[in-house]
């Protein structure tokens, strides 16, 4: 009986000094804290070096071909829910014969989009690479990248001489 007793008598100190060793400061005052967490930029890059069409003849006859263009990354380290755009466009093909191959109605296609992180692309084929256009649009929430991998297809008039024709091909994110 002793021993209940002394347990009981224990158990009311400890919960006496539990109730006074939480119970609220007489005197309080907050301290905001906030953290900044900077983004990074929003950026877009393309293969090194150019790209080389090779394999077709000057002939009587349209030869259609396709330019492979590698991949175009776009890295939106910004980390925010901005998203962002990609718009595509080319000029004609010029040679240093003084002729040229005409991207009017050339088809910039893109047929694949690999990504990583939070975000939803959305790509657009576009029917004449010359008036240029958007060609993809990404939806994001934080930090992403989105790996493009288009082309052009284009057709080689009848009578085209022979020579080298050079273009450029202009990829922008904004």
């Amino acid at each position: 009986m002793r021993n209940r007793a002394a347990l009981f008598s224990s158990a009311i100190v400890l919960s006496a000094v539990g109730v006074f060793a939480f119970a609220a400061p007489a005197n309080a005052v907050d301290t905001p804290v906030s953290v900044e967490v900077e983004g990074g930029n929003l950026s877009i890059s393309n293969p090194t070096g150019a790209v080389v069409v090779t394999g077709f003849t000057a002939t009587d006859a349209d030869v259609p071909f396709t330019i492979t263009l590698g991949t175009i990354v776009v890295d939106d380290a910004r980390g925010s829910a901005l998203g962002w755009t990609v718009a595509a466009s080319a000029v004609d093909f010029d040679s240093t014969n003084g002729t040229s191959i005409s991207l009017a109605g050339a088809a910039y296609t893109l047929p694949t989009v690999t990504v990583t992180g939070d975000v939803t692309v959305v790509q657009a084929n576009l029917a004449d690479v010359s008036t240029g256009g958007t060609v993809a649009t990404g939806t994001a929430s934080g930090v992403n990248t989105a790996t493009l991998t288009p082309s052009i297809a284009a057709v080689a008039p009848a009578g085209t001489l022979a020579g080298t024709y050079t273009t450029v091909v202009v990829h922008s994110v904004v």
